[in-house]
């Protein structure tokens, strides 16, 4: 399937090279499949909250960017109480989705555990359906940049 979507973007590439060299300069517009095996569209619809259990600054803002641009419906980011490892939690009937959201962040199928009942580990779950709890394994996968 990917190598069929390659070749589909090589196609789409080469109307559109054949396309701008025209001489009647008229506009084309072609688009390009992407290659990048995302699992966005699993997202789309979910809304996901990510809680920082770490001391690191802005690290739940730095993961729920990611989702984001995935397709999921972040809510604000917030605190957690300290973790020990990433976790992803679910409610009922978002398991999928949870596996999804670990896809994207890299993590492994044991992250992903139903939502704690009684008392998740933020003040408030709003109207998640996912509660991304940021570890210390996570914070290798932060990028900054220095100018």
């Amino acid at each position: 399937m990917l190598s069929t979507k390659f070749n589909q973007s090589q196609t789409s590439l080469s109307s559109l090279q054949q396309s701008s060299t025209g001489s009647n300069n008229t506009a084309t517009s072609t688009s390009v499949t992407s290659t990048t095996a995302s699992s966005n569209q699993s997202l789309n619809g979910v809304t996901v909250l990510v809680a920082n259990g770490t001391s690191t600054l802005k690290a739940a803002s730095y993961f729920s960017n990611i989702l984001k641009t995935e397709g999921a419906n972040t809510l604000t980011p917030t605190d957690a109480i300290p973790a020990g490892t990433t976790a992803v939690y679910y409610i009922q009937g978002q398991q999928q989705a949870a596996a999804a959201v670990a896809a994207d962040l890299k993590l492994s199928a044991s992250a992903i555990s139903p939502m704690p009942a009684g008392s998740p580990p933020v003040t408030s779950l709003g109207s998640a359906q996912i509660l991304v709890v940021v570890g210390p394994n996570l914070l290798s996968q932060i990028t900054t940049t220095t100018t």
